[in-house]
């Protein structure tokens, strides 16, 4: 160590005084008092995991699991409601009117793993169906998170093109014109009947 330099204190960061006063600790030193104070701690957390795991254990024994706590649902708005009705009727429409249990879970699922919303999935739903001609089974759900995205680039697009295009008068761009066909006659061989009966 260099001359002049003092130890710091590996836990409080402050410069040890008396070397005497310190202890090695994770390759560099602390003060006797700081190193007390976190075996202390440490033992104090070992301690309470220990009873909280014997304490569940007893429980087991007695045949008295804890009861896991009751969990409120998010409270949705009218319109994610609404949204959420129109996405599961179109499901019901190719999937028959009761639905599968596995439908439910993995909707629900997305909406918590990935923040998918129930609008965007029966965008998604639909431009499968009317864009791809995607043939709907009870497994359509799971393709959702793989044309998600691109679904909502294809409805972003169409809104682009609709913003954009919206103050254009497309009436007056083109002339009406009426084009008249004569269809062209056929030019009939005719047989020169004069010259049969000369022949013979």
């Amino acid at each position: 160590m260099p001359r002049g330099r003092k130890r710091v204190c590996v836990l409080c960061g402050k410069p040890i005084e008396d070397k005497n006063d310190s202890v090695p600790y994770k390759g560099r030193y602390a003060h006797s008092s700081c190193f007390r104070v976190a075996v202390k701690a440490v033992h104090v957390d070992k301690t309470e995991k220990l009873e909280e795991k014997a304490e569940q254990k007893e429980k087991k024994k007695r045949g008295k699991t804890a009861k896991p706590k009751a969990e409120l649902k998010d409270s949705i708005t009218e319109e994610q409601y609404i949204q959420k009705k129109l996405y599961y009727d179109y499901l019901r429409k190719f999937l028959g009117d009761k639905l599968p249990a596995k439908v439910y879970a993995v909707t629900e699922r997305y909406i918590q793993q990935y923040d998918f919303t129930y609008q965007k999935m029966y965008q998604t739903l639909t431009y499968m169906h009317n864009i791809l001609e995607k043939e709907f089974t009870d497994d359509i759900v799971g393709l959702i998170p793989y044309y998600y995205d691109k679904a909502e680039r294809h409805y972003h697009a169409v809104k682009q093109v609709e913003e954009n295009n919206k103050d254009k008068d497309i009436n007056g761009m083109y002339k009406n014109k009426i084009i008249y066909i004569d269809p062209k006659r056929k030019k009939r061989k005719q047989i020169d009947i004069t010259s049969i009966g000369e022949e013979e």
